[in-house]
C-alpha cells in the first residue's frame, strides 16, 4: 500500500488516520475509567441503578474512544498506545462490573462487553 510518495507502514498510517485524535479519546476514556473503577473495587456499596448508570457510561465513552479507531497493531502506533492501557482499565471496570452484579441479574448490556473482559481476564492470568 501507499500513498503518493509514502510506502513505509507507520507514516503510511500517521497519514491515514488522525493518530493524535485517537490517542487524545483514550486518554478521555482513561481519566473517566479510572474513578469509576476505584469506585467499582472499593469497599462502599452500590447500587443497582448506580452499577447500571457506570455501565453505561463506561460503554458510551469507549464507543466515542473506539469509533475512529482503526485498532492497528502495535508496530504502527506511537508507544505506548493510550488505547492500550484505556481498554484494560475498561476491562477491569467491567470485570468488577461483573463481580459486583452477578450473574443472573445482568443487563443486556453487560453481554455485549463480555469479550473485553475475559481479554482482561486472560491476561492477567498470564
Amino acid at each position: 500500500m501507499r500513498k503518493g510518495d509514502t510506502q513505509e507502514p507507520v507514516e503510511l498510517a500517521r497519514r491515514l488516520w488522525s493518530l493524535p485524535e485517537i490517542a487524545d479519546r483514550y486518554h478521555r476514556l482513561s481519566r473517566i475509567a479510572r474513578p469509576r473503577l476505584d469506585r467499582l473495587t472499593g469497599p462502599a456499596g452500590l447500587s443497582r441503578s448506580a452499577l447500571l448508570t457506570t455501565a453505561v457510561e463506561l460503554a458510551a465513552e469507549l464507543s466515542v474512544a473506539m469509533e475512529p479507531d482503526p485498532l492497528l497493531p502495535a508496530q504502527l502506533l506511537p508507544q505506548p498506545w493510550p488505547g492500550t492501557q484505556a481498554r484494560e482499565l475498561i476491562a477491569r471496570c467491567w470485570a468488577a462490573l461483573h463481580e459486583r452484579e452477578g450473574a443472573e441479574s445482568r443487563p443486556a448490556l453487560f453481554r455485549l462487553y463480555a469479550d473485553i473482559t475475559r481479554e482482561a481476564a486472560d491476561r492477567t492470568a498470564r
